[in-house]
């Protein structure tokens, strides 16, 4: 019985085979390369401009408008921001995200809250705008769609907002 070969034992080649792989070492330094050499481009320098930034700005910004924008670690650089894609109607300073392509400047993201709770001040007639003044402080004009609450005094309530407009979705029952 042979005995088993252990992972340390070095490579036995007959005869036939080392001759097999030297021709095969000659054939593959002998032939010319069948492409060009790799080339690299230079290294672009680490100081490339920032293409994407942290920025705040205030008031409403709708879709399809610019605003002024200030970078939030350059308290004194504003740019201007076309904003493409979304419909951001609140008053308060708010943070967001901007990105240039070339020379322009573009909004990435912006907290955009659908839903918020606040307060009002009963009653609410049905089909009647109130305003509402949300946790944050900041104050919406919403729709009562569904039923007039007769009820006074101070209520909690829940609005959400369909494109522009603030709907009330809940309600404080007592």
């Amino acid at each position: 019985m042979a005995r088993q070969r252990k992972p340390a034992d070095a490579v036995q080649f007959t005869y036939e085979s080392a001759e097999r792989i030297a021709n095969v070492v000659r054939a593959a330094e002998t032939t010319p390369p069948s492409a060009s050499p790799l080339t690299f481009d230079r290294r672009v320098d680490g100081r490339m401009p920032k293409q994407v930034r942290a920025a705040t700005f205030s008031g409403s910004w709708f879709t399809g408008s610019s605003k002024a924008v200030t970078f939030s670690n350059q308290p004194t650089a504003t740019v201007s921001v076309q904003n493409l894609t979304m419909v951001l109607p609140f008053t308060a300073t708010q943070n967001c995200i901007v990105g240039r392509d070339g020379t322009a400047w573009y909004l990435v993201s912006a907290v955009d809250q659908q839903v918020k709770r606040g307060t009002f001040t009963a009653p609410w007639t049905k089909a009647t705008n109130k305003t509402v003044t949300l946790l944050s402080g900041q104050q919406v004009t919403a729709v009562n769609d569904y039923v007039t609450i007769s009820t006074s005094g101070t209520k909690k309530c829940t609005v959400g907002r369909d494109g522009t407009v603030w709907h009330l979705i809940a309600v404080e029952c007592s």
